[in-house]
This record gives structure tokens, C-alpha cells and sequence, in this order.
């Protein structure tokens, strides 16, 4: 949507212009379904409080694409935004997610929605299925019985910590174009964060991770 009324002048149009355009698209990343790299930067910043970081807009966009360019020259795909020095709140096109393991079992862990995240349908679809998983009125073939998922603040130093301690099991984003993508290492300041995951022994639901089962179930979704 954009304003096309007559005048020229910084001020609301009265006038709008809405587009829908349909086109086939390939996958999100040349790599594909691989998983992805991430640069977490403070240095930059792509929504702040009282912004329109929550609203789907283009201005929200232009924002991240220097950044972009930046992290792609160190071999990096995405930019991880932290805000204000340490807090994740997503990267590019997609909310975090944080899998691990707990003393209660498996969790799975996002930030919660503020005015600096942008709530895709993605991202609002994922905790509602994994409900109906526990509930058992849809069940999600591959994925455990019991688990916690909460929205909570994860900073740099808990995935840092976390990956020390080999019990992260899975890092993914959620998003609308890129829908659920693997995220397998994250550059912070001078510091280098191979996460360490299990590797899949096979290509069957029942060893695949949340991003395998979750990828499945939109595609049948939308088929």
C-alpha cells in the first residue's frame, strides 16, 4: 500500500494505492534449507521502543539492508539484532527461537512480542501448534510429548552459555517468507559461537528437529 495522492509534502495522504502481486518464488536462501549464519550486532539497529518495528512497512526493511551488505562481506547471511547491548529480539526476516534442554525437559524458547518485533503469521502459528501437540488434539509426528514452550528475553551471554554446555539442541527463525530456517552459528563481538547440535542420524521425522516436523506441517498447510 502506498499514498498516491496529489501534492507533494511530508504529511498523510488521503489517497491509497493497495497492490497484491502473486508470483512463483524459489527457496528464501541460495543455500537453500541449509542452515544459516548469523552476526549479532548491537552496532546497528533495525526497530527501537516506541517505532514502527511491529508493523509490516518498508521503511522497517531499508533499515537492515546496510547492515546486511556488512555482515555478507564476513560471510554472514543474517544480521541478529540485539537490543538495547545484549537482548535478542530477531534477525532480518524472522523471530529467534532457542531450543534446549533443562533440568524439566526440553524447552523451546522465543522472545515475546513488543513494538520492536514484527508478529508473522509464522512466528503466532508455531506456539499454538506446539499446544495442540501437548493438548494431543494435533499431533506433530516427530516431536516429543511433553515440552515447554515459553516467550521470554534470551540474551548473548544464556546462548553463549548454553552452547558451552552442549545442551542447545536446535536454533531456528520464523518467518514469513523464509518460513522456519536452521540456524547453525553466531559471530558476537569477538566472540565465535559454533553451536554445538546433535547431528541427524537420518532424514525421518522421528530423529528430525522442530524445524524439520514444523516445515512439514506448513507445507501441508498451505497444499
Amino acid at each position: 500500500m502506498m499514498g498516491t495522492g496529489p501534492g507533494l509534502g511530508v504529511g498523510p495522504s488521503k489517497e491509497f494505492t493497495l497492490s497484491v502481486i502473486f508470483c512463483p518464488v524459489g527457496p528464501y536462501y541460495p543455500n537453500f534449507f541449509k542452515p544459516i549464519s548469523l552476526l549479532a550486532s548491537s552496532e546497528y539497529c533495525r526497530a527501537w521502543p516506541g517505532g514502527s518495528g511491529s508493523w509490516k512497512l518498508g521503511a522497517n526493511c531499508a533499515t537492515g539492508l546496510f547492515p546486511q551488505k556488512e555482515a555478507a562481506k564476513d560471510g554472514y547471511q543474517q544480521i541478529l539484532w540485539l537490543f538495547p547491548l545484549t537482548d535478542v529480539f530477531e534477525h532480518l526476516d524472522m523471530t529467534f527461537e532457542l531450543r534446549h534442554y533443562s533440568f524439566k525437559g526440553i524447552d523451546l524458547v522465543t522472545p515475546p512480542l513488543d513494538d520492536k518485533i514484527l508478529p508473522v503469521v509464522t512466528r503466532y502459528s508455531i506456539p499454538l501448534w506446539l499446544q495442540a501437540h501437548l493438548k494431543e488434539s494435533q499431533k506433530l509426528h516427530g516431536l516429543p510429548p511433553s515440552l515447554k514452550v515459553s516467550e521470554r528475553l534470551i540474551t548473548m551471554s544464556e546462548i553463549a552459555d548454553r552452547s558451552k554446555e552442549g545442551n542447545t539442541t536446535e536454533v531456528f527463525g520464523a518467518g514469513t517468507a523464509a518460513i522456519v530456517s536452521s540456524v547453525d552459528r553466531i559471530k558476537y563481538v569477538i566472540l565465535f559461537l559454533k553451536l554445538l547440535l546433535p547431528e541427524r542420524k537420518s532424514s525421518k521425522l522421528e530423529n528430525s528437529g522442530f524445524r524439520d516436523v514444523l516445515l512439514t506441517a506448513f507445507v501441508a498447510g498451505i497444499t
